[in-house]
């Protein structure tokens, strides 16, 4: 119980509503004894959901959760139905599969786990959610996955901390394990993820804490990655492309231990060789908890990945998992879990608090723009180089710390910049940041001095007099100035928000400096900068889908 409400008509209207994690339960009569009790309302209650689940064409949405069973959506989240196990108890849906032909067979898997002992148990229906079949049971089930072609070949795979990798060729009615392990395999296979040509390309996939491993096609002993993901990373998330028979690219959201300091650390790792070399992918992303990675159906297109994390961030990738931005979070913050997305590019994401759903036609470009993570930014080495700082801070926990504060007086540059490019399909595109100056200089400096017009950007060989703070277009390639957004010199030590208009720049390369000059006498000067983004809109590559004809040659 986490909270009450009496009624004002109390005792002539005797009604009392209990508040639990269940939901409301409503007390009909003044006597507790003997009085009715409704039962929680479905769907009145903010379910914690875990697995997230789309069916091949997208029309269904499934979403398991804790204590209450499984639900499904045919309208991309608004409304959702009860489809099976709604009285389950103690038990958290784990994982759900749904068959590729849904509309012709009805057929659905999911695992559930004990909350309060151990054990996992697989289910499957065959009348979308009417009836459930109880399959088999074993220690913790991780993940399913099912084949692309299961209408013709029946497979479907299960990983568990046991049991490892188990398959089934019959639509689930027997199992048998899957290759043979090196090493001792319990917890070794916790996520599973096919080819989507599968059985064309029958490798498997899959990862735990053990790190990330492979059966290839007629293999019978299952291998590990060769380099970047081995048995001392932990796997919490596998994806793989769309287009896996042409880039051979799998993301994976993975931990492990520093061996000096033991000191967990979270990154996404990516494989572009089919899971033998992994590269870490870390630029603009949180060293904290992973919990889910997927990639956009159109990834071969538009290169656009996502991630959640355990403290209910939404990050995205436009350059295929290289380098990421932070979305930011549903209204509520609650936990994230998973994260699907649509050919629509409407991202649905599992919570502690329900489904949220995530779609806009604008995109912040900007890498790492709150500074929370390293990466994103280069600040050139000066006698004054910027850093990230935890001084002071508009958002989170970190800023950049452009300038001299709190240190010897210098003559000094000091800038943190980021090189951009700009679709040409863009309409709109607006550069948002927020900067606390900080200075005790009283004389400004003229930019004209530290900058002359016409001329590349670099520092110039006398110094000029005053102090300054800045903020610049510039050319990446000559240094010209195109722009200047802002040049003052304020000790306001209060956050300020600006906001310019680059459309202009559409389809062009361009470089956002920010910077403060001292002339090394008298104070000195400097700024934190944070929470800045660069929103753009542009025409949508789903605005105009072409479909093939179906041609049938007899």
């Amino acid at each position: 119980v986490i909270s009450l409400a009496i009624s004002p008509g109390w005792p002539g209207d005797p009604t009392l509503l209990v508040g639990t994690y269940d939901g409301v339960y409503r007390l009909l009569t003044a006597d507790p004894t003997g009085g009715s009790v409704r039962q929680p309302a479905q769907g009145f209650a903010p379910l914690v959901t875990s697995p997230l689940t789309l069916s091949a064409n997208e029309q269904m949405l499934l979403a398991g959760t804790m204590h209450h069973g499984l639900y499904g959506s045919e309208d991309g989240g608004q409304t959702w139905e009860p489809m099976g196990k709604q009285g389950s108890g103690y038990y958290t849906l784990v994982d759900a599969a749904v068959s590729p032909a849904y509309n012709d067979d009805q057929t659905i898997f999911f695992a559930q786990t004990s909350m309060i002992s151990i054990g996992s148990s697989l289910y499957r229906t065959t009348d979308g959610g009417q009836t459930w079949d109880w399959l088999f049971s074993t220690d913790s089930i991780g993940s399913i996955a099912i084949s692309p072609g299961y209408a013709a070949d029946q497979t479907v795979y299960v990983a568990s901390y046991e049991r490892a990798v188990e398959r089934s060729t019959d639509g689930g009615d027997t199992w048998t394990a899957v290759g043979d392990w090196p090493i001792y395999n319990r917890g070794a296979a916790r996520h599973l993820v096919l080819p989507p040509n599968y059985p064309t390309d029958s490798t498997i996939f899959t990862g735990g804490s053990k790190g990330f491993w492979r059966l290839l096609p007629g293999a019978t002993m299952w291998e590990t990655a060769v380099s970047g993901l081995t048995e001392n990373h932990t796997i919490h998330a596998l994806a793989i492309s769309p287009n896996f028979a042409a880039d051979q690219t799998l993301l994976a959201a993975a931990s492990w231990s520093d061996p000096i300091m033991y000191q967990w650390h979270y990154a996404i790792f990516i494989s572009t060789d089919s899971g033998v070399n992994w590269t870490i992918a870390n630029a603009g992303l949180p060293d904290t908890g992973l919990t889910d990675v997927t990639v956009s159906p159109f990834f071969a297109i538009d290169r656009t990945a996502y991630v959640v994390t355990a403290v209910g961030k939404l990050y995205r990738s436009r350059d295929g998992g290289q380098s990421w931005t932070r979305v930011g979070s549903a209204p509520e913050r609650p936990g994230f879990h998973d994260v699907v997305v649509n050919r629509r590019g409407e991202v649905f994401v599992s919570s502690n608090s329900g489904v949220w759903q995530y779609t806009t036609p604008a995109q912040d470009i900007l890498i790492n723009g709150g500074f929370e993570a390293d990466g994103g930014w280069k600040m050139p080495v000066t006698p004054q180089t910027a850093v990230y700082s935890d001084e002071v801070a508009y958002d989170g926990r970190q800023s950049a710390q452009i300038g001299v504060i709190n240190d010897n007086n210098k003559y000094a540059y000091s800038s943190a910049r980021q090189t951009i490019h700009l679709p040409a399909n863009t309409t709109e595109a607006t550069l948002t940041f927020r900067a606390y100056p900080v200075s005790s200089e009283a004389a400004a400096a003229n930019s004209a001095q530290i900058f002359p017009k016409n001329t590349p950007f670099s520092r110039p060989t006398t110094a000029a007099s005053g102090d300054a703070q800045y903020g610049l277009i510039l050319d990446p390639d000559s240094g010209q100035i195109l722009d200047t957004l802002f040049w003052e010199l304020s000790n306001s030590r209060t956050w300020q928000l600006f906001s310019f208009d680059l459309t202009a720049y559409a389809g062009q390369t361009i470089m956002f400096h920010v910077g403060v000059y001292n002339d090394g006498l008298n104070g000195q000067t400097g700024l934190y900068l944070d929470d800045a983004a660069l929103i753009f809109r542009q025409t949508s590559i789903w605005a105009n889908p072409v479909y093939l004809p179906l041609v049938i040659k007899e």
